[in-house]
């Protein structure tokens, strides 16, 4: 058999079974999958140097070969045998006896395309005249015998996909770095096809990673090969021998987007002649392999996005079929829509995702000449791009048959008010407010009481944000007014309200507004609107000093969040949860929580939202004395924060680059800082929470350059400003200092909890300033444990360590992948073993003693190689220290 010529990438548990079954002593083995899935690659594999038992193999190339006499020359060939009659008859009487005269032999039968008739009396024949024979072959359809031993070959999973493709890019390219995480995003448009992935490596030399996802739609065209390995030309060999019904029975599940089941099915095929029986014609497509099968309850069904393509080009659908599919579309989003905000939210969520493609395209057909229709989609996909983005491209799905819908229309309001709340949640509650306005406007027109309120509601959020608060407090008075009592857009006032007075500081009003929104939304068992309540309840406890049950609701969101998907609620208990830590002085575990909710904010396409969050990351830099990163970071939360969300978040930003550039001993740097800190103050509407800030930032920057005068200055007027507690505490401190003869300066604020953040920043001002002073020695730090990660856990090190190579130990490197992606989704929780198992051995069937052994000689590995102290055993699963630094290479 050929021997491969490049290394073997993923498959070791197919591989392991295959040699399993020819162990097992199974006579006819069958390697199924579509075109393009690496079966004669695996096979190619058995009695290669790792890869399986030697043993006695003849390859036979059946490709193009659809007779028995064919199969039967063909045989000859692989077995020497010089044919002596040109009777077919003796012709097969000859091979067999040339079969059985090999004893114990494998034959493998290579890419049988077109099975000929009688191919399995044709298989029975040589397997009774050879005992000894085993006979594997790679077929896109089964043989048709009973005793068929079938192993079918799927996609690769992502992370050998990744690896297949990185391995063939470095022949192409040689030593150059890829980023990862667009390549992980390239090999799932080409479907983790072996071929797909081998033929666009190649392209590497002429296209970028980024210009071939760009190009993944037009895939067939883009992987055009030379002759075998031509994508198209695998996928035309199977549409050869399909019939007239199957081709458009195929062009028709082409249509779908994502999965679909047997119901999803029978609404398209309905209008396809030929394939009024659904069972049957999918039977048909899963026997050549062209479609893909989820095993469950209600099996789902899928196709390839090459064959989609392929299918699409050589069968263009009629207007009749898309019709079909846009009305199967439209029904089945309403239907998982109008479940939203009740009890079965969660399955209804799960069922938009994977409506999305499909939406997303019929929302384009219907668009021009069927605007409500297109309408109606938009607001079904709202909830699965506000929970779990990316939110921008709510934006346009919902102007644009607003621009085309007359009016009056009832689904014109609610398009308004959806379109306000996307972009308050943008970060632009300026541009929210027009919206929601006019959004009031046609409800009232129309007599809809509760569509008014639900526009009120908007325009309140998006003036909260904007620190209108008088204006708020009587949208929402207008609000209760106009809902229906009980309803759910009732509960949404109460709880905006609640959002207002905590805002406001008036924490019982919050409370009790609060407390009525929860009844309100239990009542419908909306458990997507009770996070929203949790939430703001955390806000309150923590207004009121109380920490731990403001940790503990933060937590409760977050559980809930991710058990329903929701990334935009995730991100903002994780956010939250940081600043907590950074209070408490957890430095460390706040780094881990500060980046996931930036990873988050940055899925969903919030991008000002994701710049709060690299705004926190270079303040916990700056607090760790990382100048250069604090710069860094600092830069890419100014590029998405400038004018736009909350002034309160601009000013803090300015705030702490003013910090930074005083630390470098930039002080002109620092004032224009403080100075555009200023201008955005004094024009905000939340005015009144923020003047003190400034003001104690700047006395300290003065302070810290020697300009005595000055710093009295702003922190005479930072105490006429400042509130109760630390903020008074210091702003004394650093007037006392300022005033004092000998320009004496404060010490940093004794290490009590919770300090809040910009107090932290001015004492980091302080201590490095003092520690130029005769005689002053600073105070004790304890080197913080840390720990550098490798692109897909390639390798890892220890501060001050040489690199722990884990590139061919793939399970151990799997399982650290796993471990960090864990460290920053969810900091402080631990995985169980099973979750490590099948990161390790992804897909095997092990029996639990043997895979709980493989999980603790991989942990006890690593531990060896360097992770000793930070990887964590605990009752909840493993774990990488939360206290410890994860930095990740690019």
């Amino acid at each position: 058999m050929r021997r491969p010529q490049t290394r073997f990438v993923g498959r070791r548990a197919e591989l392991e079974r295959l040699e399993g079954l020819l162990a097992a002593g199974e006579r006819l083995i069958t390697v199924l999958g579509p075109p393009g899935v690496g079966k004669s690659r695996l096979v190619q594999q058995l009695g290669t140097p790792g890869g399986g038992a030697e043993r006695a193999t003849l390859h036979c190339e059946l490709r193009g070969v659809d007779t028995a006499v064919g199969w039967a020359m063909a045989l000859a060939d692989a077995l020497d045998v010089r044919v002596q009659s040109g009777d077919a008859d003796a012709l097969l009487r000859q091979v067999e006896a040339a079969l059985a005269a090999r004893g114990a032999v494998l034959v493998v039968l290579d890419d049988l395309r077109a099975l000929p008739d009688g191919a399995p009396d044709l298989l029975s024949d040589w397997l009774d005249a050879a005992p000894e024979c085993q006979l594997l072959a790679t077929s896109r359809e089964r043989l048709g015998r009973a005793d068929e031993a079938v192993l079918e070959l799927g996609p690769l999973d992502l992370e050998d996909a990744a690896d297949l493709f990185v391995e063939r890019a470095k022949a192409t390219l040689g030593a150059s770095e890829l980023p990862e995480h667009r390549v992980r995003v390239l090999v799932e448009s080409l479907d983790r096809l072996p071929l797909a992935l081998e033929l666009a490596a190649g392209r590497l030399r002429v296209l970028s990673v980024e210009q071939l996802i760009e190009r993944s739609a037009e895939q067939l065209r883009l992987l055009e090969g030379r002759g075998q390995r031509s994508l198209r030309d695998a996928i035309d060999s199977s549409w050869a021998l399909l019939s007239e019904a199957e081709r458009a029975g195929l062009a028709a599940c082409a249509l779908f987007e994502g999965e679909f089941d047997l119901d999803d099915a029978e609404a398209v095929l309905r209008v396809v002649e030929g394939a009024a029986d659904a069972v049957d014609l999918l039977g048909r497509l899963r026997d050549h392999s062209l479609l893909q099968v989820r095993p469950g309850e209600r099996p789902r069904f899928r196709t390839l996005r090459s064959v989609r393509q392929f299918a699409l080009e050589r069968a263009p659908p009629s207007a009749a079929l898309l019709q079909a599919h846009s009305r199967w579309c439209l029904a089945a989003a309403q239907t998982a829509a109008a479940s939203l905000g009740g009890p079965d939210e969660e399955r209804a969520a799960r069922r938009l995702e994977s409506l999305r493609g499909d939406i997303a395209a019929c929302w384009g057909r219907l668009l021009s000449d069927e605007p409500a229709a297109a309408a109606t989609l938009a607001l079904a996909l709202r909830g699965v791009l506000q929970t779990r983005g990316p939110l921008p491209e709510l934006i346009p799905l919902l102007e644009g048959p607003l621009a085309r819908l007359a009016r009056p229309s009832e689904l014109r309001p609610r398009l308004l008010s959806a379109l306000a709340e996307a972009r308050t949640l943008l970060g632009a509650p300026g541009a929210a407010l027009p919206a929601a306005e006019q959004a009031r406007a046609e409800a009232a027109l129309l007599g809809d009481p509760d569509r008014v309120a639900e526009a009120l509601c908007a325009r309140a959020h998006a003036l909260v944000r904007l620190g209108r608060r008088e204006e708020a407090a009587g949208h929402l008075e207008a609000a209760l007014a106009a809902a229906t009592p009980g309803s759910q857009r009732a509960a949404r006032a109460w709880s905006e309200a609640g959002l207002l007075h905590l805002e406001s500081g008036q924490l019982d009003t919050a409370e009790q507004a609060l407390q009525r929104a929860e009844a309100g939304f239990r009542k419908r068992g909306a458990g997507r609107d009770l996070l929203r309540v949790r939430f703001r309840q955390a806000g309150v406890a923590a207004a009121r000093g109380q920490a731990g049950r403001a940790g503990a609701l933060l937590e409760e969101v977050r559980a809930s969040s991710r058990q329903l998907h929701d990334r935009g609620w995730e991100a903002l208990a994780t956010w939250y949860l940081a600043l907590s830590a950074i209070q408490q002085l957890q430095d460390a575990q706040a780094q881990g929580l500060a980046e996931g909710a930036t990873a988050l904010w940055a899925v969903q396409g919030r991008a000002n939202d994701a710049a709060r969050g690299h705004g926190l990351l270079g303040v916990l830099a700056l607090l760790g004395g990382r100048l250069d990163e604090a710069a860094e970071r600092f830069a890419r939360a100014g590029s998405a924060r400038e004018g736009a969300g909350r002034p309160l978040h601009t000013v803090q930003l300015h705030e702490s680059v003013a910090i930074l550039e005083s630390l470098r001993g930039r002080r002109e740097q620092a004032l224009i800082q403080l100075d555009r800190a200023d201008v955005i103050a004094a024009g905000a509407a939340e005015a009144a929470e923020l003047p003190a800030g400034p003001l104690l930032t700047r006395c300290a920057v003065e302070l810290s350059a020697g300009r005595r005068a000055e710093a009295i200055d702003a922190a005479r007027r930072a105490a006429e400003l400042a509130p109760r507690g630390l903020d008074l505490q210091l702003t004394r401190a650093l007037l006392e200092a300022a005033l004092a003869q000998d320009e004496a300066l404060p010490a940093p604020l004794p290490t009590q909890a919770p300090q809040p953040l910009r107090l932290r920043l001015v004492a980091e001002l302080l201590r490095w300033t003092n520690a130029g002073r005769p005689g002053w020695e600073p105070p004790a730090v304890a080197t913080p444990r840390a720990l550098q990660v490798g692109p897909q856990a390639r390798w890892f090190c220890r501060p001050g360590e040489a690199r722990v190579d884990l590139s061919r130990r793939r399970a151990m490197r799997q399982i650290l992948v796993q471990l960090v992606r864990h460290r920053l989704d969810s900091p402080g929780r631990g995985l169980e073993l099973d979750a490590l198992q099948e990161a390790g051995w992804p897909g095997q069937r092990l029996h639990p003693e043997a895979g709980r052994a493989r999980v603790y000689t991989a942990v006890r590995s690593l531990r060896r190689l360097g992770l000793d102290g930070l990887l964590i055993t605990r009752d909840d699963g493993y774990l990488l220290d939360p206290a410890a630094a994860l930095s990740q290479a690019s």
